[in-house]
């Protein structure tokens, strides 16, 4: 029933079935049609207010929705502003390159020589006054000796003359010289001598004397090697002061041994370890 109640002051606005029915007896009691309405409009009231309600607990969850994605964002651009201001990620530097060696003293320098000129300031130092011979070409003797020098086949060298002169020393010493580090001595040698039983060749060594050992044996061949200039290196310690070349001739003239290109060099020091990378940046 939907319709206007009014009796004297009292107005009742349009009501829908789900308001109490209006008998008839109650018609002219007094706050009757007040009651009614009061009903109505609370109910009215109530829908409005569900509906508010709805209205507002769509709100909040929509708002908690909304600031738990804010937060997400935050926390991803956190993350990203991290990974941004990290430092990239550098390689391995390269290996840094071998340091040169330190330049050679002047007396040093004086000792290296291939004899195309004299013997630079290499000396004969035998006891008995046996000589280095520096020649060109072949040696005197057959089957025994270099055809030529090692540095261009045409230049000189030094040789122990054989002939007549067996098991004799012959001494070529350097006079003396200081050195930083220790170094190396560098020369080609030849050590040929062929005989029907076996070879007359005798031995050649390397001698270096230092300041508190004496001389001391550094290298040294013995008989025949082949007709061929052959490289010997050996390494002479910092506390040498002097070398010399010992060329003692064998039993028979087959023992003509010879000596070219003699050089110096000092080692390069040693090299500092490259540093190792940086270690990764924390997350």
């Amino acid at each position: 029933r939907t319709g206007i109640i009014a009796r004297g002051r009292d107005t009742v606005l349009p009501v829908n079935d789900t308001s109490p029915e209006l008998r008839p007896a109650d018609v002219g009691k007094p706050g009757m049609v007040r009651k009614l309405v009061e009903t109505s409009l609370g109910a009215g009231a109530s829908l409005l207010l569900g509906r508010a309600g709805m209205k507002m607990t769509a709100s909040l969850v929509s708002r908690e929705k909304a600031t738990d994605a804010l937060v997400r964002m935050s926390a991803a651009a956190l993350l990203v502003g991290k990974a941004a201001a990290a430092p990239p990620l550098l390689p391995n530097p390269p290996p840094l390159p071998p340091p040169s060696p330190p330049p050679l003293t002047p007396d040093m320098v004086q000792l290296g020589c291939d004899f195309e000129v004299d013997t630079c300031i290499w000396n004969d130092t035998a006891p008995d006054g046996y000589y280095w011979t520096r020649t060109s070409g072949s040696t005197p003797s057959s089957n025994t000796g270099p055809s030529g020098d090692h540095t261009t086949g045409s230049g000189y060298y030094l040789f122990t003359e054989a002939s007549g002169v067996y098991n004799k020393l012959h001494q070529l010493e350097s006079p003396l010289f200081s050195l930083q580090q220790d170094a190396t001595l560098s020369f080609f040698y030849h050590m040929y001598g062929h005989a029907d039983f076996g070879s007359d060749m005798g031995t050649l060594s390397i001698e270096a004397n230092g300041t508190e050992t004496g001389w001391t044996t550094l290298w040294s061949r013995t008989g025949d090697q082949g007709n061929s200039w052959l490289e010997a290196v050996v390494i002479l310690p910092a506390s040498t002061t002097k070398v010399r070349f010992n060329g003692r001739t064998g039993s028979g003239f087959r023992s003509d041994m010879a000596l070219d290109d003699v050089s110096f060099s000092q080692f390069a020091p040693p090299s500092t370890p490259p540093s190792p990378p940086p270690p990764p940046p924390s997350p």
